[in-house]
């Protein structure tokens, strides 16, 4: 798939969905996935998911259950990022604004403030080889989103469910992407004014 989110969060929920609205095409099918994602987004350093990848090996049973998990948070996010961007916030689950509360909190066990040189810093520490850390990180990375003050730069695709940040100049971005879904879109509007013609 195509990291066209614009942030790490909406590229993981992202994950679940294909480019057609309303179809489901689950991208995240083993752990191995979710690390092929992370990888991509760059969460980790190469030691760190080189860690995870041997827990997953040693411990296929926990390795299910934290993906498991993750499609469990991603299913979550996409509620509510959903309703946030056509602005139909006010429609929110209140037991998913519940669950994620309680999720956000235990995040935030991992967001260690540490001093660096002169520079004070808030940064990601879970245990090496907690197969659940990248839901924590992808969960403070909804945090993070939240808290932004952006979100009215936060879109859904016109043309599929993919949720994206629109960081154009003019903020009137349609498409997640136009080299697949804008061509896309196009070439069906162009296809219909021919029809009208004949």
């Amino acid at each position: 798939m195509t990291l066209d989110g614009g942030v790490a969060c909406l590229d993981f929920v992202n994950s679940g969905y294909d480019r057609e609205y309303g179809v489901v095409t689950e991208r995240l099918n083993s752990y191995e996935d979710l690390m092929i994602l992370i990888e991509r987004l760059q969460l980790f350093d190469t030691n760190y998911l080189d860690t995870l990848k041997s827990k997953a090996r040693q411990s296929p049973e926990l390795a299910t259950e934290a993906l498991m998990f993750a499609r469990n948070i991603r299913q979550k996010l996409y509620c509510l990022f959903s309703g946030i961007a056509p602005q139909n916030i006010a429609e929110a689950d209140q037991g998913i604004i519940t669950d994620l509360n309680r999720l956000f909190a235990e995040a935030h066990r991992f967001d260690v403030l540490s001093v660096n040189g002169k520079d004070v810093e808030f940064s990601f520490r879970a245990a090496p080889g907690d197969l659940m850390a990248p839901v924590w990180r992808l969960l403070l990375s909804a945090y993070d989103l939240l808290k932004s003050g952006d979100l009215h730069n936060l879109k859904q695709c016109q043309r599929c469910a993919w949720l994206f940040m629109d960081q154009t100049k003019n903020h009137r971005k349609k498409w997640c992407s136009m080299e697949s879904c804008g061509n896309a879109q196009k070439t069906k509007r162009y296809y219909a004014r021919q029809k009208v013609k004949i």
